[in-house]
């Protein structure tokens, strides 16, 4: 598709007083970059990535209303501090700097604001909390109420002040939708019963905002169409609020979307087992009602031409991406320009952008190592030539050897990248084979079609050695020879090989899948997996194994098979279905004792009891991976500059991975 044939995506329109040059947006999600409530230098130049990257629209979030909100939160604790304090005087150089920004670009920019009640122990009702269940909340008054109306207009006033163009009003959870929702809301005043009772909340948030801001500014908000919860925000009434809100043009854009936090978490930030556009059946219900209002589509819009269907077929008026736009920023100027292989593709995995965040850390990106080093000057034009040009051999053709020798060859170095394997990819072809993970492959063909353009020369299907390169020898080496599975099913929960690993039927993950991959299904009627590692290797596996026919049972030590990182990036609740349907048996909280022959014992880690599983055909153990650092050992003292990255330094992930070749590639 040439830019030409983009025929509404780079189209204007109109939203309440100003002008937006694209129908992109930035859909609003939360970066936790700033610190104490405060926006800092790597939250200010990461939202002005995006409107350099030629998003016609910045919406950015997560603004708390009120010192209430955070009070009972210890500082320093992620989400609270880390969040804008949108209350506070102090927050208005930082965002005024990212006003000025985003304007620069030619973009709009908005800022979404945000009345908690996760955590904060209130809500409009006596109910539990839905995070921390042995705590009730404490409902509103009508004072609670005043108070909470008197700091949304303060945070307004301070966004005005900063010169941005909207506010935007949250709605996957907090007060408003806590108020709206049907089961949540157990108010008998006129906040609560009928829907015209249960939104009078977020109307009157939207009569004060507008008292605020005037006619010079936009204000919008966020729709939970369906927050799959029965009978709490349902389509139904979802539908009749959009007429109300449109009635009267009570707002000048909406943002549809399906999903709360937190129960419904994985719903809203859907991984890549959920399809592209997957919430477009929301967006739709409402686009059929509302004819005043641009209503704005988001949830995994992944694809600018995705992107142009959707408006083209007149499903909404814009798109709202987030995590297609941390991947690579620059996505709508690669579309507009025609430069759809260079668009850097978000595989939706969710490891490093919503886990991070659920782990209170800043967030960042397995396919873009530049996130959140944009002040460093690490962003869209950020490549200087190198001052002395070297001669840099890279070995080693995986996600991290790929991105060092792209990176190197920016700078103007020579580079030369060598692969043992027929083909670029490392353990990354083998990720990418594990059921509904095709995705994952994406980064991969990315690189492969960056290297030659970067002017990267490409060896494969050739063993180094280390006299092949000290003959003669380069500027500097990096090695990038990954790592090697442990077959011996040594944990750092137990420090001890397994009994009975030497065994013929006992495999590691990468030669299943390669057996499978080669059209080999001869694993036998019983398969045994052993987790050691808990990520979602043992997950992929055991479907696997089971599309071959076998029983599956995977063993792990941990409360719940796949781990808590499975809960943080929200592929637990896709893929526990997916294998509880195929007949795999989960056995957490379980260790393995040894193998004899075709029986596992194994005990509970609980109780001390033992059992055995009988008659395995096929062990999987699934526990570390040992670094293939010889050719590093070897060149050590003998080349000007050595550098190990990725797996051969420390096996970890593919954003690890990637990271650390960009950074030695900074280096060089």
């Amino acid at each position: 598709m040439s830019a030409q044939q983009f025929k509404y995506l780079f189209q204007p329109i109109q939203i309440g007083p100003f002008t937006v040059k694209n129908r992109i947006m930035t859909a609003p999600h939360g970066t936790l970059m700033c610190e104490m409530g405060l926006p800092t230098e790597e939250f200010i130049y990461y939202e002005i990535e995006k409107a350099k990257g030629g998003a016609g629209w910045v919406g950015m979030s997560v603004g708390y209303t009120e010192p209430r909100d955070i009070i009972f939160q210890k500082h320093n604790g992620g989400h609270y501090d880390r969040h804008a304090w949108a209350w506070k005087k102090e927050i208005i150089p930082g965002f005024k700097r990212i006003a000025e920004g985003v304007h620069e670009y030619g973009a709009r920019c908005s800022f979404q604001i945000y009345g908690s009640t996760l955590g904060s122990k209130r809500g409009p009702s006596l109910v539990p909390d839905c995070n921390f269940s042995e705590q009730m909340w404490e409902p509103l008054t009508k004072d609670d109420i005043k108070r909470y109306m008197e700091y949304h207009a303060i945070c307004c006033e301070n966004i005005k002040e900063a010169g941005f163009d909207a506010i935007d009003i949250h709605n996957h959870s907090g007060l408003v939708a806590d108020f709206i929702s049907g089961t949540i809301n157990k108010r008998t005043d006129e906040y609560g019963g009928s829907l015209e009772n249960r939104v009078r909340l977020l109307m009157e948030t939207i009569d004060v905002t507008r008292q605020v801001v005037g006619d010079k500014m936009a204000i919008g908000y966020t729709l939970t169409v369906d927050d799959m919860l029965p009978g709490s925000i349902v389509p139904e009434e979802a539908v009749e609020l959009a007429k109300m809100l449109d009635e009267d043009k009570k707002v000048d854009w909406l943002i549809c979307g399906i999903g709360r936090e937190t129960q419904s978490m994985h719903m809203y930030f859907g991984p890549l087992y959920l399809p592209p556009a997957y919430q477009l059946y929301a967006v739709e219900q409402i686009k059929e009602v509302v004819k005043n209002i641009p209503i704005v589509a988001v949830g995994r819009i992944n694809d600018p031409m995705i992107a142009e269907n959707i408006l083209a077929e007149g499903k909404a008026d814009m798109v709202a991406m987030a995590r297609p736009l941390i991947a690579d920023p620059e996505l709508p100027n690669k579309a507009r320009e025609g430069r759809l292989d260079d668009i850097r593709p978000c595989m939706g995995d969710n490891q490093n952008c919503i886990k991070f965040m659920m782990d209170g850390a800043p967030i960042r990106c397995i396919a873009n190592p530049t996130i959140g080093m944009e002040h460093w000057g690490w962003g869209i034009g950020g490549y200087k030539p190198a001052p002395v040009k070297k001669k840099v051999i890279v070995v080693g053709g995986g996600p991290a050897g790929m991105e060092a020798a792209r990176v190197c060859a920016l700078k103007g170095h020579d580079v030369t990248i060598y692969e043992k394997a027929n083909e670029l990819g490392g353990q990354a072809l083998l990720a990418e084979k594990l059921p509904g993970r095709e995705e994952l492959g994406g980064l991969i063909r990315w690189q492969k079609i960056q290297l030659p353009q970067a002017g990267v020369k490409i060896v494969t299907g050739t063993e180094v050695t280390a006299q092949m390169i000290l003959d003669p020898k380069p500027d500097a080496v990096v090695v990038a020879t990954g790592s090697t599975w442990m077959r011996n099913g040594y944990t750092g929960m137990s420090h001890m090989e397994v009994d009975g690993w030497q065994q013929d039927n006992v495999f590691t993950a990468d030669e299943i899948v390669r057996r499978i991959a080669n059209g080999d299904t001869n694993f036998g009627k019983k398969a045994f997996i052993w987790d050691g590692r808990v990520d979602i290797t043992a997950i992929g596996l055991a479907e696997m194994l089971a599309d071959q026919g076998c029983e599956v049972e995977i063993v792990s030590p941990v409360p719940m098979i796949g781990g808590l990182d499975q809960i943080k990036d929200m592929t637990i609740f896709h893929t526990t279905p997916r294998l509880l349907n195929k007949g795999v048996i989960l056995s957490p909280n379980t260790f393995i004792v040894m193998l004899v022959d075709r029986t596992v014992t194994v005990l509970n880690t609980h109780t001390m009891a033992m059992r055995e599983i009988t008659d395995v055909d096929t062990a999987v153990f699934i526990t570390g991976k040992t670094p293939n650092d010889g050719l590093y050992n070897e060149l050590e003292g003998k080349v000007p500059e050595l550098f190990k990255i990725g797996d051969a330094r420390n096996p970890h992930s593919m954003g690890e991975a990637n990271r650390d070749g960009h950074f030695v590639g900074r280096l060089l």
